[in-house]
């Protein structure tokens, strides 16, 4: 029979849950991150054209070809939906261009967004099973009155978290197209998503400055998430100590 109380046992069982506990921290930073920009995408209705309207992307695209501005957004549309769901395999899109018909999406802004869709799909299907992992974890805390600790390990891992995101920001800010070129070597093998202005029409829509306040606004709803997270383990802890009275 092992002891409870013996050092080495107690010992092993902290070591094994500030493991665990670390472990759930970084996967809720994962899903808060992932959901956030998948919420300015799909859960703030019409967020994206207001951003687009903002940094007056249909200028942009207006400069290199002649097509109305409720089309070229209907393009970015279909792209969304694309992007958004698996089935979805065809991504053509075929409008009046320079008084033409002809395809808005280029052979390589297609393939690009192949990729995209692929890491996007991913990261959306693994923050739904870490999900459901890190509410097993918080049910099992909660029942062994283990909130406290996991409060504080939360806490740790969120203000290291916000260290190197504040890091990341001040580096977007002095240099946003170096920061960017980073990101898109580290996620892609390939150089499909250096896209043309005069052949692939999307980068005019959604240029680097669009990318910069997008990643923005996510950052600033997920430490709308983490605060609220942080102060829902707060409270739950303060309730635990009550208990314990």
């Amino acid at each position: 029979m092992f002891d409870a109380k013996n050092p080495f046992i107690k010992q092993s069982k902290n070591t094994l849950f500030f493991f665990l506990g670390s472990l759930f921290s970084i996967l809720i930073i994962y899903i808060f991150l992932i959901q956030s920009f998948n919420f300015l995408c799909y859960g703030y209705k019409g967020f994206i054209f207001r951003l687009m309207d903002y940094c007056k992307s249909y200028d942009s695209l207006s400069k290199v070809i002649s097509i109305s501005k409720d089309t070229a957004y209907s393009a970015v549309e279909r792209m969304m939906d694309f992007l958004h769901n698996p089935r979805m395999k065809n991504l053509s899109y075929i409008t009046v261009i320079n008084g033409y018909w002809d395809e808005f999406f280029s052979d390589r802004t297609y393939y690009h967004l192949v990729d995209v869709k692929n890491i996007f799909i991913f990261c959306l299907n693994s923050s739904k099973i870490f999900l459901i992992q890190a509410i097993i974890f918080l049910t099992v805390s909660i029942f062994t009155k283990n909130i406290s600790r996991l409060y504080k390990i939360w806490k740790r891992a969120l203000i290291i978290f916000l260290a190197v995101l504040t890091a990341l920001v001040s580096f977007a800010i002095i240099n946003f197209n170096n920061l960017f070129v980073i990101f898109h070597e580290i996620l892609f093998d390939n150089d499909l998503w250096l896209l043309y202005p005069r052949e692939d029409y999307l980068i005019n829509l959604l240029p680097e400055e669009f990318f910069a306040k997008f990643a923005l606004c996510g950052v600033i709803l997920f430490l709308v998430f983490g605060l609220a997270f942080s102060f829902f383990l707060k409270t739950l802890s303060h309730l635990e100590a009550k208990s314990d009275l």
